[in-house]
């Protein structure tokens, strides 16, 4: 896989992201699901079910007062048998497992909502509509009746539709909507810039555009490499990883190095900022840390 393959892989999965997450908005004029009362989902939660030792791990996690809705979304052109599996977890979460989930993470608290609202939860898998007609659709004939067994197939465009490509929803509504479809932007804005795997070429677009960009309005942004770890408490992010991506935001003056763990981002630094997308589809994380370390040692040799 070439640097830019890399890239390209993780920016469609953060693409994908973004196009569901529009799905509460919708377009002008049309339904969506903030018209049936869906809240903001919660990003990548991992759900303890009661019996099961692997917990379930969708990628959105949402709910309108009576009814949980469980995304996964899929980017690909694959059907391996870990996506059933992932399914068949989610389908195993009872409406005791997601209460606990939505009272230990405050989702309850946050969006004013209380223990014993759920009636049912709801489990969707959602596919880009060209590569699940083209792919995922015409070569998985048994596969996907497995998959409907566990979940609604849902597919989505972008200037297209979020709609149900196979199987249903109990609830109503929610039938009937996704049914139809909810029309999608062709642009939807960006809220996710880190993917459910973090990657150090996604996590230094998050912290660019997450962190630091909202920031940069009083002048300079001052981080440390904790303070970065603080910022993604439910994700795993390791220290190391933060630490090559700052050498790399560094490298490509993006920040500043003002100590062992600390950097700083200036305004003057706002076009290498912007342009992260840029660096990290130029080249990986890990292949600027390699050259780097070369041409140190290189140096040294001297």
């Amino acid at each position: 896989m070439t640097e830019q393959d890399h890239w390209e892989r993780q920016r469609r999965e953060i693409d994908s992201y973004n196009l569901f997450y529009s799905s509460f908005s919708g377009v002008k004029q049309n339904r969506s699901l903030i018209d049936l009362g869906f809240k903001a989902p919660n990003r990548f939660p991992k759900v303890p079910i009661r019996g099961v030792a692997e917990a379930a791990e969708p990628d959105f996690m949402s709910f309108n007062g009576s009814t949980v809705l469980l995304a996964e979304i899929k980017s690909g052109s694959n059907l391996p048998d870990s996506y059933i599996r992932q399914m068949e977890r989610c389908e195993k979460i009872t409406i005791e497992d997601a209460e606990e989930y939505f009272v230990d993470s405050n989702y309850f608290d946050d969006r004013g909502f209380a223990r014993g609202d759920i009636s049912n939860v709801e489990v969707c898998i959602v596919f880009d509509k060209d590569r699940y007609e083209n792919r995922v659709d015409a070569y998985n004939s048994a596969k996907l009746d497995e998959m409907q067994s566990y979940c609604t197939v849902l597919s989505q465009s972008r200037g297209g539709v979020l709609q149900i490509e196979r199987g249903g929803f109990d609830n109503a509504e929610l039938e009937s909507l996704l049914k139809g479809g909810i029309s999608l932007p062709s642009s939807p804005p960006t809220t996710v810039f880190l993917g459910e795997e973090v990657e150090k070429e996604s996590l230094a677009v998050s912290i660019c555009y997450d962190k630091v960009m909202p920031d940069l309005k009083h002048g300079s942004v001052e981080l440390s490499v904790s303070e970065i770890r603080d910022f993604y408490p439910k994700r795993s992010v390791s220290v190391q990883d933060i630490i090559d991506v700052l050498t790399f935001l560094n490298g490509i003056s993006a920040c500043t190095q003002i100590s062992e763990r600390k950097y700083r981002f200036r305004e003057d630094h706002q076009k290498n900022i912007f342009g992260v997308k840029s660096s990290v589809s130029k080249q990986q994380v890990d292949e600027y840390l390699h050259e780097n370390n070369k041409n140190q040692s290189s140096i040294g040799d001297f």
